[in-house]
């Protein structure tokens, strides 16, 4: 029995059980992450980003806004979340 179900949205694909999301348009980005800078880049930033995990006093939020060229506003906890995201998915190279 699934306790944790959110929601399911069949229409889209996009089915969500707790924190468990299937593979997304982030996966794609990641992907076009390795297609240009390579396995050892996709190595390199799961590294760094598990030392900015590990590390409780890391304002993850403040490097995300000052080093990020990215276009998405994510706030607080939904970087830790993007960036596990990440991890779990290099994991699976």
């Amino acid at each position: 029995m699934i306790s944790r179900c959110s929601s399911i949205r069949i229409s889209t694909w996009s089915i969500r059980i707790g924190d468990l999301t299937p593979p997304t348009a982030r996966h794609d980005i990641y992907r076009s992450f390795r297609r240009r800078y390579g396995d050892k880049a996709v190595r390199e930033l799961y590294d760094f980003f598990n030392r900015l995990l590990s590390d409780e006093h890391a304002d993850l939020e403040e490097l995300w806004f000052k080093e990020s060229n990215a276009d998405w506003v994510i706030a607080g906890n939904g970087i830790r979340r993007l960036f596990i995201d990440f991890q779990t998915w290099a994991t699976t190279l």
